[in-house]
């Protein structure tokens, strides 16, 4: 499934939204140059996801499917802050997981040290809500602090669990994996296509809540999907295909889905030990030994199936198709 298919209906918009991406960070002096350069101009991009959910849900959901310029505009800078956001929590991520790599580059903190690469993530959260208070819609300001909070708790959670696990070699619970995923990737997914919703209109007041919910859930279930298939990339991916470092979650001992049901499997009479996270090649042959993978395919399935039924209450049209067309790529995706 290729995304320049999937985004041709959004590539002059999502145009825009890279050319305000590097504007948006600040350029005055060499060092943030480089850094501009390094996040946002590099030959292997991001994948631009989140921004072409909020462009995606903004036309689906628009009486006309073309919002008003005025309107347009504030789409655009949506969808820069939600970028912004989600570049903010990567370059924090790498830096707690000690990742080496991501889009085929250095990671930030790797390249200019800790300090540099904090610092820089809390610029690009300044300048995400600097955008959001601009666009004058409250709500949007206020739902989208509520996703920063979450993706922040679902981080410290995680942390936690993976400390449980060295003290009492005591793996978190499906229950508590999905809480996790849902904090830390699929509320601001869910976000982006809500506030993409409530933008879409004359006025916040006019838009369809029924349309926002469908949309809200829409991207929430699409944001659980596609974690677990980055989850699953962690252990099976290619590093040239992904463009980031593999195996960081066994590295730092985090129970993801895969190991999760792989334990519950196996049964506490063979408990998985905590060193098999060490042991990446083991582990994959113990997943596809205890056909572990079809309950991940029919995990992701079953969320994706739930995104794509509420899109299908939409009218037909090209934004409708890209939304679906995306379902598709993230259970074919290989990064």
């Amino acid at each position: 499934m290729d995304l320049n298919k999937i985004y041709a209906p959004i590539k002059k918009d999502l145009a825009k939204v890279e050319t305000k991406l590097r504007e948006s960070f600040p350029q005055t002096n060499n060092l943030l140059k480089k850094i501009n350069m390094h996040l946002f101009q590099a030959k292997k991009k991001g994948k631009r996801i989140r921004p072409a959910l909020v462009l995606l849900s903004a036309k689906i959901s628009s009486n006309s499917n073309s919002p008003k310029l005025n309107n347009l505009q504030k789409i655009i800078s949506l969808a820069v802050a939600v970028e912004l956001i989600h570049t903010a929590s990567l370059i924090h991520d790498d830096i707690i997981d000690n990742a080496t790599e991501r889009h085929n580059q250095l990671t930030l903190h790797q390249k200019y040290g800790n300090q540099i690469a904090i610092l820089a993530g809390d610029i690009l959260y300044a300048q995400a809500f600097n955008l959001l208070s601009r666009i004058g819609v409250p709500e949007i300001v206020k739902i989208m602090s509520e996703a920063v909070k979450k993706i922040c708790l679902g981080e410290i959670e995680e942390t936690r669990k993976r400390e449980r696990l060295i003290i009492s070699s005591t793996p978190p619970s499906e229950k508590e994996y999905f809480m996790i995923i849902r904090n830390k990737t699929a509320t601001l997914m869910s976000i982006c296509c809500e506030a993409g919703a409530l933008l879409s209109k004359e006025t916040i007041n006019s838009n369809d809540g029924k349309e926002t919910s469908f949309l809200r859930d829409y991207g929430l279930n699409f944001g659980l999907a596609y974690q677990i298939v980055d989850d699953y990339l962690d252990l099976f991916g290619k590093k040239e295909k992904t463009g980031k470092s593999i195996g960081i979650d066994l590295k730092e001992g985090t129970f993801t889905l895969p190991l999760i049901r792989l334990r519950e499997v196996i049964g506490q009479t063979q408990n998985l030990p905590y060193s098999l996270t060490q042991s990446p090649l083991s582990l994959r042959k113990l997943l596809i030994k205890y056909e572990i993978l079809n309950y991940i395919q029919e995990k992701t399935n079953f969320f994706l199936s739930k995104a794509k039924e509420k899109i299908l209450s939409f009218s037909p049209s090209i934004y409708r198709d890209g939304l679906i067309s995306l379902t598709e790529y993230v259970y074919l995706r290989e990064k």
